[in-house]
Order: structure tokens, then sequence, then C-alpha cells
């Protein structure tokens, strides 16, 4: 016969090994974690649109994702990568991949950018100057372009078509207001 002990203390202590949080050589500072988006500001005016807090921008090593909680816990995600310099945050959404579908684009409500700057013809990226004290974070975009050219991998029939677009950026300015989750 097994020791009880034994039998209940093994999985209890697996299932917390399994669900603990760790960085995993990806501690970046004050970034590390889970941040919600409490407000839009889209050229100092609050978007209307964003009224169920329901963004989230995730910091881990030099990837950032946005996560979007949908209703019946779904999730829209986008995935990039980013880099901090002084008081500056970057990230770059033009991540490649040979599977189609939209995990690199960033959700249509964050309103950052995935594309190639139609003046320059490189990829762009998202720039922002940023402020924190402690647990909330204001991020603030700066250098949008005019308008962008957007590269979309779709398929028909099973195969991999591309498909380009010119967009015009509505807004100069972004703003989100985050707290730390």
């Amino acid at each position: 016969m097994q020791n009880p002990v034994k039998t209940l203390l093994l999985p209890l202590l697996l299932a917390i090994s399994a669900t603990s949080c760790t960085h995993n050589n990806g501690d970046i500072g004050f970034w590390f974690g889970t941040w919600q988006v409490d407000q839009i500001l889209l050229d100092g005016v609050p978007d209307s649109a964003y009224t169920q807090h329901n963004m989230f921008f995730q910091f881990q090593t030099a990837y950032f994702k946005i996560v979007m909680a949908e209703p019946h816990n779904a999730t829209t995600t986008g995935l990039s990568y980013c880099e901090v310099h002084d008081d500056q945050l970057l990230v770059n959404f033009n991540f490649t991949s040979d599977a189609i579908g939209a995990q690199y684009d960033p959700p249509k409500q964050s309103h950052l950018l995935r594309g190639l700057d139609l003046k320059t013809g490189q990829p762009v990226w998202n720039y922002f100057n940023y402020r924190h004290n402690g647990r909330n974070l204001t991020l603030t975009t700066f250098n949008r372009p005019d308008s962008i050219v957007t590269i979309r991998y779709y398929s028909v029939n099973g195969k991999k078509q591309l498909r380009r677009d010119t967009v015009a950026v509505p807004y100069k300015t972004i703003e989100f207001q985050l707290h730390k989750r």
C-alpha cells in the first residue's frame, strides 16, 4: 500500500510547479509581466470604442504581445519584437512566418501599425515615449508615418497568396494608459 501523504503531496507539488510564474531569463525590470490598458487616447481624445478594458500588453525579454480578452474565453493576440532605449520603447510587428494567419498582426483596436512605410519602403516600427511610476505606465506613440503599405498573406484553395494595400494612418499620436496586473 502506498503512503497517502506521498500520494497527495506529489500531485500537489507538480501542480504548483506547472502553474508558477518564472522569468525564464526574461527579466527586463519593471516592464516584465502583464499590463492592462485602462484608456486609449487618439490624438488626445479618448477612444470611445475602447470600453471593455480587455486589452493587455505582455513583456518578456525582447518580446511584446498584445492580448485581447474576447467573450467566451477567446483571445486575439499580436506578437512583436521590442527594444527599450533610455525613455523610448520600439515595437515591430513585422514578423514573417510560413504559417498563414494573423498571429503577428496587432489587434485592430490597438491602432498600432504593421507594414512598410510608403515613403521609405522600410518596415514600420511603433515608437513610444514612456513614463512610469510603480504600477502605472503611459506609452505615447511618435514618429508615425502618413501612410503604410500592408502586406497580408491569405489562403486561396490551399495556396498562400500575397496582398499589398496602401493604408492612410489616421492618428498621429496614440496614448495608452496602463496598470500592472
